[in-house]
């Protein structure tokens, strides 16, 4: 649970009724509403440390009323529901289960439990039956059957605890080698779901914070790798793009240029057209002749000029920079969803 100084205190009081089944006292000045944030009551040498802390199951109750005074100079006390005061040296986890009263295990195996118990006390009538047991003798048969009841708990908890370990292990092995989105979310969720209903075992706990502690390494490493993949794909995308940029404009100046050309020789050419027809007139047919050589050798410098203009079809560097673009936009979503989701590791 992550206490931030711009929650409310009755944000707060209201969490850690809903998450831990506890009560906490927040003291604030009487003349101050319950609407208030935390950030209205820090005092001013506290202003500038830091704005957050997280809570854990496996954090001592001491410890946390301890973390609200150093991080915001708030004086709190944290009780259990019918408003007594629990023991300062318990952890949340333990606290809560001292209040339930009992462990949480899986259905099937709560089941078992109470077939286990149904036997037991049948067994009981059967002597009650069969014999007049007298007071301590019954004391000592209640005690042994209790401690019968709690062993097998205690072994259907432990089981249930190694297999979630096994199933969190195995998770992580697998998002280890791969560092895929859809196995960080399998680990993160099986992690997160074991929290929650075997919240009594101080080993998963402990476990869970461990692989927390290593998936959140793999997922920062990851996303240095996946931002340096980026980075070099926008380099070669960005020059490729350059480059169709550069040879599009030197073409369409090249182009121009030519087209100039072509069009002075085409004016030159109805000159010589004029002349030669002025020349046939007057009957000067060599002059003429010689006039028509020009204009075809014109037409030929023409047609060379033609062959040396670049068609501009699709720049294939500009058309592969583009599908670039699209491929770097769609990795930089899933980057910025991959390091969002990895924050999870230390909520």
């Amino acid at each position: 649970m992550k206490i931030s100084k711009d929650m409310k205190v009755s944000s707060i009081v209201k969490s850690f009724r809903t998450n831990y089944d506890l009560n906490i006292e927040i003291y604030v000045a009487q003349d101050k509403p319950s609407e208030i944030t935390l950030a209205e009551i820090i005092p001013t040498d506290h202003k500038k440390k830091s704005s957050f802390f997280d809570i854990r199951g496996n954090s001592k109750i001491s410890d946390i009323e301890d973390m609200f005074f150093d991080t915001f100079g708030i004086d709190v006390q944290i009780k259990n529901k019918d408003g007594s005061i629990t023991d300062s040296d318990l952890t949340i986890y333990k606290v809560i289960n001292n209040v339930k009263g009992y462990s949480l295990t899986d259905k099937n195996k709560e089941d078992n439990i109470k077939t286990k118990s149904l036997e037991v006390k049948d067994t009981k009538k059967k002597k009650k039956k069969d014999s007049d047991i007298n007071k301590d003798d019954a004391t000592n048969n209640e005690k042994e059957n209790t401690k019968i009841d709690n062993e097998i708990e205690t072994t259907l908890n432990e089981s249930q605890v190694e297999t979630r370990i096994k199933e969190i292990d195995n998770l992580y092995i697998i998002y280890q080698k791969k560092e895929n989105y859809k196995d960080m979310i399998k680990l993160l969720s099986s992690m997160e779901e074991a929290e929650i209903s075997s919240y009594s075992s101080e080993k998963l706990l402990l476990h869970i914070d461990s692989i927390m502690n290593k998936a959140h390494g793999i997922a920062h490493l990851s996303v240095k790798k996946r931002k340096f993949f980026l980075l070099i794909s926008s380099i070669i995308v960005l020059t490729l793009f350059i480059t169709g940029v550069t040879l599009f404009v030197l073409d369409t100046v090249n182009n121009r240029n030519i087209a100039k050309e072509i069009k002075t020789i085409l004016n030159d050419i109805e000159v010589l057209k004029k002349e030669q027809i002025a020349f046939v007139s007057e009957g000067s047919s060599i002059k003429a002749s010689l006039v028509k050589v020009t204009i075809e050798e014109k037409i030929t410098q023409i047609n060379n000029m033609k062959l040396r203009m670049i068609e501009q079809n699709i720049n294939i560097f500009l058309a592969i920079s583009f599908i670039g673009i699209l491929i770097l936009s769609i990795m930089l979503i899933k980057l910025n969803k991959y390091t969002v989701t990895s924050t999870r590791f230390f909520k």
